[in-house]
């Protein structure tokens, strides 16, 4: 028993079964490799003509041939791909990365406060549209719900050789919206391009910050303000493009000055300020951008270098 594929590999390569034509065959099963059989579309009888339907064409098994029980195409290997339950990255030593196979997806499942400011999630993400999203696709994404997976992601990103392809191919997928990690992420040299992006109001990022000074607040705030390196925005203008926390000061006792963090949360552009030297002969504009932590989820220290810092 098996099910219907519409997609096969022929002789000239991935076909999907509307669009064959002659030399292609033979055909086998994409997944498993056993040899299938191409099917034209046809018109179902019967003597009430509105009771019949085209159809589509397909591949079938070569009579005799038997699709691998793991095969995606088999019936236990299909039941298997709809239960099988989805991971977070942080449980795993190293995010699974299927370079030649598509594009990998990552749910973000991070909780924060500041997530109350984004737009709230839409009745087609109901429990019940997303149940059928699941039965329809095969399963829910593995899924990230910390900082520290979105570091995992960037070691392994960075550690790769196909760095620039991976960044490409890695997507996280936030409620209705998908973003490819190039997007999502924002290191040092892409600065530039977050501040650009938040012209309209914040947005759910991640950036890589490198801290500066952390300055506790006295008194009965309790927020500590953390001042990241910056970057320069024009060199002309004397512009830079800084990054700063506000931090609840038990958990910025967590920080080391000096060491690299994935920042997540809601990234917003804040009012600009300029400093000037002593001697009034050297004025630097920051245009600031900045994120409110609330809780330990939403960093993460980093210790493999960035492409800025392999660069330098």
């Amino acid at each position: 028993m098996a099910m219907r594929l519409f997609r096969a590999i022929g002789s000239q390569g991935s076909r999907f079964a509307w669009e064959v034509k002659d030399g292609d065959r033979p055909f086998t099963c994409p997944s498993c490799g056993v040899s299938v059989e191409h099917v034209n579309s046809y018109i179902t009888k019967g003597e009430d003509a509105r009771l019949r339907r085209e159809v589509p064409a397909c591949f079938r098994l070569t009579k005799g041939e038997s699709h691998k029980d793991t095969c995606s195409h088999s019936v236990p290997g299909a039941v298997s791909i709809l239960m099988r339950e989805s991971e977070a990255v942080e449980d795993r030593a190293e995010p699974e990365f299927e370079v030649d196979r598509g594009q990998i997806k990552f749910r973000l499942n991070i909780p924060t406060v500041i997530a109350k400011k984004v737009k709230a999630a839409s009745s087609e993400e109901s429990f019940g549209q997303r149940t059928g999203r699941i039965l329809k696709e095969g399963r829910l994404d593995n899924f990230v719900r910390s900082a520290v997976g979105l570091a995992q992601i960037w070691n392994a990103i960075e550690g790769s050789n196909e760095r620039s392809q991976l960044s490409e191919l890695v997507k996280i997928a936030d409620r209705s919206k998908e973003l490819s990690w190039s997007r999502f992420f924002y290191s040092p040299k892409s600065y530039p391009t977050l501040l650009k992006s938040l012209k309209d109001g914040g947005r759910s990022v991640a950036v890589l910050v490198s801290i500066n000074e952390i300055y506790e607040s006295a008194g009965d705030d309790e927020i500590s303000l953390v001042h990241c390196s910056s970057v320069v925005l024009d060199a002309k203008t004397n512009t830079q493009v800084a990054p700063s926390l506000w931090i609840p000061n038990g958990l910025a006792e967590r920080l080391v000055v000096n060491a690299q963090y994935i920042a997540f949360g809601f990234w917003r552009e804040t009012k600009p300020n300029e400093w000037e030297s002593q001697d009034k002969t050297r004025k630097i504009l920051y245009r600031n951008v900045t994120l409110n932590i609330e809780r330990a989820a939403q960093f993460a220290r980093v210790l493999v270098p960035s492409e800025d810092d392999l660069e330098a």
